[in-house]
């Protein structure tokens, strides 16, 4: 649950490469932006608030950091209830938390604090604003002069002259005023500093100025809220730093305890809107872009869409990536038991079910966007030629082997049907040799008519000569005729005998042959 290693994140307006590792997991993260004049003790605030000592620290006049060192994130679950033990508000978000060290403002150009602050200071979370002691309101307000400019680079101006929120994560502003000595309050300290004064009749210019600074500050972040802390060796000091670091974690918690923000919409928060660690370094990156030209250059609404459209690239390819798998599991037990208007079914199904669950988060980001249903239509198409073309081919292939394989059997029982007709052709024929030896032998007398109507079954013969039974009629009548004529079977025998085979001979050569050539 602690924090681990500093790692340079931002310098000279220049990403470090060697951060991006930690923005590649596809979770949402929080951070907590430690920012404020030099020397005001960011980084020692930074080491409490991550639990041990990660960020530089020093007893010199000299900066101790320079651009932006950044932690790697942790679970932000198991920090806040580390740094927050007897809270009694719960949180649901269940992704990241980082702290972030931003280089102190205020020893060089304007221009080069915002460098670090405008890409900071977008990031979802809460910015805390770390002072050296109580000061005199302008200069206070002088102070947080550049979190107005921010705000003025971030936040549009409309027609009616109030602030709206950009469309992305807005934060939360916690100022924590170090060596107070004095007895006020921190709801005393910040109405003080923050309360709009009543301008004199004539209107004195650095009344309307503070004036100004204190509704630049109140529209820009959801929150704005005040800590004091009474000097290091008081014995009040460790205590009342703890009680800070629970306050941080409070308000994010706070902010961040319901699933879906109410009215759909990105100024509005709640755990649904927080970005992937993915977009963060995208908006990051866009940002450095754009403020490698002018700092009053920045197009707001260009960053957006260019975290929005690789965002959706990269929700694209994961959806492409699970639909495939969903589809070849499905198709792995489908395929021999299925047909083309199923299977295309199917895949619509998946297709559709897949793009919905990668592209929830950007939905809800844009809700009023009407081209939902046409880029689902557009990737339902896209897949086609990757997944379901090479389903529906393959299930071609598999009715095609399906048909060889009937073929095949057919051809096979053709085969054996026609060894069979052989096989009892042959019987008979053994049969007829037999019934001829008889008949030549005995001669013909009471019982060859008998024989010759047991060898000429109609029973026997039909099912293997088809239709032959009138030609078997023929034989067993013109047998009957020589029976019931009364002569002597001695002086007919032979021509019976060979009257009767010629008759058989013919029935085998016209009819078998005729049964074999069908077969």
């Amino acid at each position: 649950s602690r924090l681990g290693q500093q790692m340079k994140l931002l310098l000279a307006n220049q990403l470090c490469l060697e951060a991006q590792q930690y923005f590649s997991q596809q979770e949402r993260a929080l951070f907590i932006k430690i920012a404020g004049p030099t020397r005001s003790g960011k980084s020692t605030f930074a080491n409490r608030l991550t639990g041990q000592t990660c960020f530089s620290v020093s007893d010199s006049s000299e900066p101790c950091t320079c651009g932006v060192d950044m932690s790697d994130p942790v679970d932000f679950t198991s920090l806040a209830a580390t740094q927050s033990q007897h809270s009694q508000t719960a949180s649901k978000f269940d992704g990241k938390v980082c702290v972030l060290d931003i280089e102190g403002g205020g020893d060089r150009t304007m221009g080069h604090d915002l460098s670090n602050y405008v890409p900071c200071f977008m990031l979802p979370g809460i910015i805390v604003w770390n002072v050296i002691g109580h000061q005199p309101r302008t200069e206070f307000l002088n102070q947080l002069s550049v979190i107005c400019r921010v705000a003025q680079l971030l936040f549009k101006q409309q027609q009616d002259d109030q602030l709206e929120p950009a469309p992305l994560f807005p934060n939360d502003l916690l100022i924590v005023m170090r060596d107070y000595a004095l007895a006020s309050s921190s709801q005393d300290v910040l109405a003080r500093y923050l309360e709009p004064e009543e301008a004199l009749e004539s209107g004195l210019p650095e009344v309307e100025e503070r004036n100004a600074v204190r509704k630049i500050l109140k529209s820009a972040f959801s929150s704005v809220q005040l800590a004091v802390l009474p000097q290091r060796g008081d014995p009040e000091y460790e205590e009342a730093e703890h009680d800070v670091v629970q306050l941080v974690f409070e308000i994010l918690k706070r902010k961040y305890r319901t699933p879906f923000a109410p009215g759909g919409s990105r100024a509005s928060g709640g755990i649904s809107l927080v970005p992937t660690l993915p977009m963060c370094w995208d908006l990051l990156k866009e940002l450095c872009r754009q403020l490698e030209n002018h700092v009053d250059e920045l197009k707001i609404s260009s960053v957006l869409t260019y975290v929005d459209q690789a965002e959706y690239n990269r929700r694209i390819k994961q959806a492409a990536d699970e639909l495939a798998t969903k589809f070849e599991g499905w198709w792995s037990m489908s395929k021999f038991v299925t047909n083309d208007a199923e299977v295309t079914d199917k895949f619509i199904e998946l297709a559709s079910e897949c793009w919905e669950q990668s592209t929830e988060f950007l939905q809800t980001l844009n809700p009023k966007n009407a081209e939902w249903s046409k880029r689902c239509s557009g990737f339902i198409e896209s897949q086609k030629s990757t997944v379901l073309d090479g389903a529906l081919a393959e299930l071609k292939l598999l009715d095609a082997q399906r048909q060889i394989t009937e073929l095949q059997l057919a051809v096979c029982a053709t085969e054996r049907h026609r060894a069979s007709l052989a096989q009892r052709h042959r019987g008979r024929q053994h049969e007829q040799i037999l019934l001829r030896a008889k008949l030549m032998e005995d001669g013909w007398n009471e019982d060859s008519p008998q024989l010759l109507l047991d060898y000429f079954d109609v029973e026997k013969w039909e099912d293997l000569y088809l239709d032959s039974a009138a030609s078997i009629d023929n034989i067993l009548r013109e047998a009957a005729q020589r029976r019931d004529s009364g002569i002597s079977s001695g002086a007919l025998k032979v021509s019976d005998v060979l009257d009767c085979d010629r008759l058989f001979q013919d029935l085998v050569q016209n009819n078998l042959a005729e049964v074999l050539d069908m077969e």
